[in-house]
C-alpha cells in the first residue's frame, strides 16, 4: 500500500490531467444517456401490470386529455370559450354542459349544470386527436394555454407534464440545500477553510464522472438520474473528509508530501473497507424483482467506486496544489474537542 501511495503522490499532476480529461469526456457523453420516463418499463415481463400495460398499448390508442377549471367567468362566457377551444388544431372535443331541449337544468344522462359550472367557475374536459406524447397534442395543449392566458385557470393534464424535468428541478433545490448545510457544518468544524473548497471539487469531479459514464448502460430511469447525485454527495464528501483529516494528522509530524503518502497508505484501506458495506447494500438492491433496483443499484455502485477514485487520485493533486492556501486558512474549530466531552462522561 505504501508503494501505491507513493505512486499516486509522485504522479499527481498526471492523474489530475487524466481526471480533468475524463471529466470533459463525461460532460460530453452525459448528453447521450437516454433517460426513461416510464417506470412501467422496469416491471418484469411476467407481471400482470406489465402485461396489461403492453396489451393496452397494443390494442388501444389512449388520446391525450386535460381538465381545465376557469374561474371568474359567466356561463355564457364559458360557452364562448368552449367554441374557441374547439377550433384549435389537435383538439377533438371539449366537453361542457349542454342544455337539453326538454329541461334547461339537466341533460339526458343525468348530469347537472353544477357538475360543470358553479360559483362563476367552469370545468372543461378536453380530448386531443393524438396520444399525449405526440407532438400534435403537445402543440395543442400549448395553444390551449395561450388561448386561456387572460383567464384564471387551473390545469389537470399529463400532456405537457414532464415528470423528469419536475423531479430534476426538485433535486436541484435539494442539492443546493444539502450543499449549503454541508458547507455550514464544515465551516464550523473544519481546521482550515480551504478544505471545504477541496471537498466540493472532489464531489463535483465524482458526480460528473458518474453522470457521464452512465452511457455504458445505454439508458437509466429518471428516478435514478435524479437521486444519484444526492446520494453520491454524502459518500464523496465522507471519503474526502476521512482522507483529509488523516493527512492533517500526519502533517503535524512530517512534511506535506510524506504526510500525504502516509494518509493515502492508511486511508485507502480504511475507506475501501468502509465502502464495502455500502456497496453490498447497492448490490443487494440489484436483485430486486422490480427492474428499478438493478438500474439504481448499478449506478450507485459505480458512484461509490468513482467517489473513492476521485478521493484517492484527484484529491492528492488538489492538496499539493493548494498546500499554501491550506496553511494560510487554518483556524480554530468552534466545536469543543472530544476530550472535553470525554471528561464530562467520565465525571457523570
Amino acid at each position: 500500500m505504501r508503494k501505491l501511495a507513493e505512486l499516486i503522490v509522485n504522479n499527481r499532476k498526471l492523474l489530475m490531467v487524466i481526471f480533468i480529461a475524463a471529466a470533459i469526456g463525461s460532460a460530453i457523453m452525459s448528453s447521450h444517456v437516454e433517460v426513461v420516463q416510464e417506470l412501467t418499463d422496469y416491471l418484469p415481463e411476467d407481471t400482470e401490470t406489465r402485461q396489461g400495460v403492453d396489451l393496452m398499448d397494443a390494442e388501444f390508442t389512449t388520446f391525450g386529455t386535460a381538465k381545465v377549471m376557469i374561474s371568474n367567468v359567466t356561463y355564457e362566457e364559458a360557452k364562448g370559450i368552449v367554441e374557441q377551444l374547439k377550433d384549435i388544431k389537435g383538439v377533438s372535443a371539449v366537453d361542457f354542459y349542454e342544455e337539453s331541449d326538454e329541461d334547461e337544468t339537466e341533460i339526458t344522462d343525468g348530469e347537472e349544470l353544477s357538475d360543470y359550472y358553479k360559483n362563476l367557475s367552469a370545468l372543461l374536459s378536453i380530448t386531443f386527436d393524438t396520444p399525449e406524447d405526440d407532438p400534435e397534442a403537445q402543440g395543442a395543449i400549448k395553444d390551449v394555454r395561450e388561448a386561456l392566458a387572460d383567464y384564471d385557470t387551473w390545469f389537470y393534464t399529463t400532456v405537457d407534464k414532464d415528470d423528469n424535468a419536475s423531479l430534476q428541478e426538485d433535486i436541484k433545490v435539494i442539492l443546493v440545500i444539502a450543499v449549503f448545510i454541508i458547507i455550514a457544518v464544515l465551516w464550523f468544524t473544519s481546521g482550515t477553510y480551504m478544505e471545504i473548497a477541496i471537498f466540493m471539487l472532489v464531489f463535483a469531479m465524482a458526480a460528473l464522472l458518474n453522470m457521464g459514464t452512465n452511457f455504458i448502460f445505454g439508458k437509466i430511469s429518471f428516478v435514478t438520474n435524479a437521486v444519484a447525485s444526492i446520494l453520491q454527495l454524502a459518500m464523496a464528501i465522507d471519503y474526502a473528509i476521512i482522507l483529509f483529516h488523516r493527512f492533517m494528522e500526519e502533517k503535524a509530524h512530517t512534511d506535506t508530501k510524506e504526510a500525504l503518502i502516509r494518509a493515502l497508505e492508511k486511508g485507502i484501506v480504511e475507506i475501501s473497507s468502509s465502502s464495502l458495506t455500502t456497496m453490498s447494500g447497492m448490490v443487494a438492491l440489484m436483485f430486486m424483482h422490480f427492474g428499478i433496483g438493478l438500474d439504481l443499484g448499478r449506478v450507485m455502485v459505480k458512484a461509490i467506486l468513482l467517489s473513492m477514485l476521485s478521493g484517492f487520485g484527484f484529491m492528492p493533486g488538489l492538496i499539493m496544489m493548494f498546500n499554501r492556501q491550506i496553511d494560510n486558512t487554518m483556524h480554530k474549530s468552534f466545536v469543543p474537542k472530544i476530550e472535553f466531552w470525554g471528561k464530562i462522561v467520565v465525571a457523570v
